[in-house]
């Protein structure tokens, strides 16, 4: 008995193993992705996570943002959303409560942001992939997005309602957001914020690009090699958003992919 028992549990390990190896981003190359692995990357992987954030805010209207009740900042171009559509983000997030002045309140209903860290060669290269099939891009444009070298951390926020960012600059939001390792009391700061925006209606936002320094002002890395997890963490309306993210697991063929 204990013989069959064993080989249940070595079949059970080497199916686990089988279904790790999945993974596009640890089994293939990019450039032999199909729809199935990019959405994958974009929705399931450990640098995209989907956070529930408590609505204390007012939905902007096309009307509204128009009439330049919204604000409109630069002209990125659009990240893993895609050009006014979000992208659903896999992974975990947790939810934090509005900060409500009473003890007891009714909570409201939820809108859900997909939070990408957007520097990664993993999310370059799902992006890059993605044009070339819905786009016909050249692969060796492809080839050169995905290769250009970050000298930042990004972290890219995307939901269906950005009406909180509409509403406040990029300026404004650079002191709304934070990054903080597991274990530390202390933020790291954005060095700026960039928004982008909806190719059909330019001034409305959908995407916000969190940037975030690789070294202290000591030239020491923000982001040790050996740390668990980075929380991420940014106010929306009334609410707190916050993104965990694991660099441990977020590694592709090269290794730590941040």
């Amino acid at each position: 008995m204990r013989k069959q028992w064993a080989a249940v549990v070595v079949m059970l390990a080497v199916g686990a193993l089988a279904f790790a190896g999945n993974d596009p981003w640890t089994s293939k190359p990019y450039q032999q992705w199909d729809d199935k692995d990019i959405t994958k990357v974009l929705q399931m992987s450990p640098w995209s996570r989907t956070v529930p954030v408590e609505m204390t805010w007012n939905a902007l209207s096309i009307e509204d943002i128009q009439a330049g009740q919204g604000s409109s900042q630069s002209g990125a171009h659009a990240g893993p959303g895609g050009s006014g559509a979000t992208a659903a983000g896999g992974g975990s997030g947790t939810f934090m409560p509005a900060e409500h002045d009473g003890a007891a309140y009714t909570r409201g209903p939820e809108a859900n942001f997909t939070v990408y860290w957007s520097s990664s060669k993993t999310i370059r290269e799902a992006l890059a992939r993605r044009n070339e099939l819905k786009n016909g891009a050249d692969p060796k444009e492809a080839d050169a997005y995905v290769n250009t070298p970050q000298d930042e951390y990004q972290v890219l926020v995307q939901g269906k309602d950005m009406a909180p960012f509409d509403r406040v600059d990029e300026k404004g939001y650079a002191g709304m957001a934070w990054l903080q390792l597991k274990g530390s009391k202390e933020k790291i700061m954005p060095t700026h914020v960039m928004y982008t925006h909806d190719a059909k209606v330019q001034s409305a936002v959908n995407g916000a690009v969190f940037y975030f320094a690789k070294k202290n002002a000591a030239g020491a890395p923000t982001i040790p090699p050996d740390v668990k997890s980075v929380d991420f963490y940014c106010k929306v309306g009334a609410s707190t958003m916050h993104a965990v993210f694991e660099p441990q697991k977020m590694k592709n063929m090269e290794g730590t992919d941040l």
